[in-house]
């Protein structure tokens, strides 16, 4: 989605800034974390404040593997880009 919305505001995914990958996988991570805290304190059976630590740690990791996952991806998997934006870029 996030791909999805660079093309649509005219920018080429896999030529992405690193300003532009930090802000994908801060985003992407950031997002989850509200939404699995409340799975998390649920199945570990543990406090809001222990499962928050135990899924920042764990944010901290994933977002550093997301950037340079990302990165590797986009250089192997290159998106496929309409020619009408390859010329307005150009």
């Amino acid at each position: 989605m996030f791909d999805r919305v660079d093309v649509w505001f005219g920018n080429i995914p896999t030529e992405r800034s690193s300003k532009g990958r930090v802000i994908h996988a801060v985003g992407f991570e950031f997002t989850l974390m509200p939404i699995c805290l409340p799975f998390i304190v649920r199945w570990m059976d543990i406090s809001i404040l222990a499962a928050f630590t135990l899924d920042l740690s764990a944010t901290c990791f994933v977002v550093i593997y997301t950037f340079m996952y990302t990165l590797a991806y986009d250089k192997i998997f290159p998106v496929e880009q309409p020619a009408r934006l390859t010329q307005e870029i150009a």
